[in-house]
């Protein structure tokens, strides 16, 4: 159900250019809470984000953030035109 997310995301001109950033989010505890309905359901999950540094071209160093706490999420999902897609994110229930 969950294969892939995509969001649009707006970009502006920074000083500092990233040539990469790897980020993770893990997901854990995932659950289906009923009642859940034919084109829609809620998905009770633990997340996880990792710790990711920031580079310039020049490859220095530029921000270093340490991994996130987990957070207890709740998805709601809504099924459009045959797809899966997340309309809200709401705190644990």
């Amino acid at each position: 159900m969950l294969r892939s997310v995509s969001t649009g995301a707006s970009t502006s001109a920074v000083a500092t250019v990233v040539s990469s950033l790897r980020l993770t989010t893990s997901l854990s505890n995932v659950s289906v809470q009923d009642p859940h309905e034919v084109d829609r359901a809620v998905v009770a999950l633990t997340a996880t984000t990792s710790g990711y540094d920031e580079r310039d071209r020049s490859d220095r160093l530029v921000k270093s953030q340490p991994a996130g706490e987990p957070q207890q999420l709740r998805l709601v999902l809504v099924r459009l035109a045959g797809q899966w897609s997340i309309s809200e994110i709401l705190g644990p229930g």
